[in-house]
């Protein structure tokens, strides 16, 4: 099957979407009003992937000044190792290079070794940690940063 990756700036018609894939990829999702909220931020990007033209993923990022951080990413399962968000992340930094950031924050799960595969596959690099930063179940977050002036 030929995969056509379309990704967008996110929309209000997006929403429920975006919550399924977010219900059904974190052990505590954010509620629809929250991801409502930071579409309608101004200093937020939210992003969208379509396959085929289907929902397959998203990304919000939100940034002050110079720095930014990734908010919420999630590809939905049967798009996971496709290029969904890969071509997400690099969506986000685009978009935050044209806006003078220079340098894009994240924090993932320990235990979220296909994530951090994908991180580091787009540069980022582990820089601390935050001990029993997540619970159900309790774990570290590791923290991850990417210069974004050096790309």
């Amino acid at each position: 099957m030929s995969w056509k990756i379309n990704i967008r700036p996110m929309r209000g018609e997006d929403l429920d979407g975006v919550f399924w894939i977010e219900r059904d990829s974190f052990s505590i999702p954010w509620s629809k009003e929250a991801i409502k909220r930071e579409l309608e931020n101004p200093h937020c990007i939210c992003l969208v992937a379509e396959v085929n033209g289907r929902l397959a993923g998203f990304i919000m990022g939100r940034y002050v000044v110079d720095e930014a951080e990734v908010l919420e990413f999630a590809v939905k399962e049967e798009f996971r190792r496709k290029g969904v968000g890969l071509g997400l992340l690099s969506a986000l930094k685009e978009k935050l290079r044209k806006r003078n950031i220079k340098v894009l924050y994240l924090e993932v799960r320990q235990s979220n070794t296909p994530a951090i595969r994908l991180y580091q596959k787009a540069g980022f690099k582990e820089w601390g940690r935050r001990r029993d930063y997540y619970f159900e179940p309790r774990e570290d977050a590791l923290l991850m940063k990417l210069p974004l002036e050096e790309l």
